[in-house]
């Protein structure tokens, strides 16, 4: 041990020197931990004071402890963590299927290699696949929330950039082509559809309502706060509407199980895109193509299929060499929740109603759903002729125009 430091020593120990090429290197124990730190001189005086400098540190605990880097695998299970405590109806299963992508690209990594390079790395890798901007941006949006939540241990976080999307879907179907829909779809269907369309609530919610949360006498449905998506209970009175009232008198008459709408045979509807598409593309509402994942690119499909979601055995090869696969474009069961909204505001309901009954929590998301098509355009502009109207004839009367 060089003389001069003997004084320093403590419960710490009393350390040592030693030297790197020309350079003079201190070695001591603080926090549990063996730490060896450049002295940045070639001169050992430099190296006995700083030594001893840092073990009166170390024994009045003034010393920072030093974190390991920060990996991806520990900012995703703070995620995941977060993700389960403010939806406690999410699993590890979800959360593990939505963040897979990120998981293949990233696990293993620690924070100080994720820079911007990397992640433009990734989304390149995800392009390639065929994924939409949409679909990356999702993932992307995860990582930005890790970084997020870890910003105490990450001082420089990567800038993420996302890709553009498309503008919000604004499908929408007129009342005339929701009475030809009513009639091309089964009998368990029909009932499902009418309150997804004249009360705008959302799939999820129709297939999991009970009868416990239905009271036939009075005309309402009452979900719990944990039985909505923006986590607030609400109470829609579905009597009030003539058609429903009877419908759902029938459907109580009839059921066979304890959830409100199910198949014929009582069992849950689970998913029912294929009677939907059926329907939608039998009455002009949905078309099928075939679609690149590759390049993006659509094509009418020449020999129409029935049913028209039953694929034919020879998919064709894209221009740019890959397969491409049966796609269908048209109406969606979410699309009639759009169309609720945009009828609650056309029948002049005021906005903070029209929200409490479709459960729209917050205005910016509501006012997506407020379509407004060419001819709503046209006739607010014919309305605004007919007031122009009225006024010209106030000042054709006698004395009603200035002089």
């Amino acid at each position: 041990m060089p003389k001069g430091i003997g004084h320093a020593a403590g419960r710490h120990g009393k350390g040592r020197l030693f030297k790197r090429g020309r350079v003079w290197w201190i070695q001591y124990y603080a926090h549990g931990r063996q730490v060896r730190e450049s002295s940045h001189s070639d001169k050992k005086v430099v190296a006995e004071k700083l030594l001893m400098r840092r073990l009166v540190e170390a024994d009045a605990g003034a010393l920072p402890v030093k974190q390991k880097p920060l990996t991806y695998d520990e900012m995703r299970e703070r995620l995941a963590t977060a993700w389960l405590l403010n939806k406690p109806e999410a699993s590890r299963t979800d959360v593990g299927r939505a963040l897979a992508r990120l998981d293949e690209f990233f696990s293993g990594m620690s924070t100080s290699v994720i820079t911007e390079e990397k992640i433009d790395e990734f989304k390149l890798a995800r392009k390639a696949t065929g994924a939409s901007n949409a679909t990356v941006n999702r993932a992307l949006a995860a990582l930005r929330q890790m970084f997020r939540l870890s910003s105490k241990r990450v001082k420089n976080p990567p800038e993420i950039k996302l890709f553009p999307e498309p503008p919000a879907r604004k499908g929408f179907v007129e009342h005339k082509d929701y009475l030809r829909l009513w009639v091309a779809l089964p009998d368990y269907l029909r009932p499902i559809t009418a309150f997804g369309y004249a009360l705008g609530m959302r799939l999820g919610e129709l297939q999991n309502l009970t009868w416990d949360n239905v009271n036939v006498a009075d005309g309402v449905i009452r979900l719990e706060a944990d039985q909505t998506k923006s986590g607030e209970a609400r109470q829609i009175p579905f009597g009030q509407l003539p058609e429903l009232a009877q419908l759902m008198k029938q459907l109580r008459e009839n059921r066979a199980s304890s959830l409100v709408f199910t198949r014929s045979d009582g069992k849950p509807l689970g998913t029912f895109r294929k009677a939907w598409v059926r329907a939608c593309v039998k009455v002009g509402l949905g078309r099928t193509l075939w679609y690149c994942a590759k390049c993006h690119r659509k094509r009418e499909v020449e020999k129409k299929t029935w049913p028209p979601e039953r694929q034919p055995s020879e998919a064709p090869t894209c221009e740019c060499g890959a397969i491409c696969r049966w796609h269908y474009e048209g109406l969606i069961f979410h699309d009639l929740r759009r169309t609720a909204v945009r009828n609650l505001r056309k029948a002049g309901v005021p906005e903070s109603v029209a929200m409490k009954i479709s459960g729209h929590k917050t205005r910016e998301v509501f006012e997506r759903y407020n379509i407004v098509n060419v001819a709503d355009v046209e006739q607010a502009i014919e309305r605004l002729g007919e007031f122009r109207q009225a006024e010209d004839r106030k000042l054709e009367r006698p004395g009603a125009r200035p002089n």
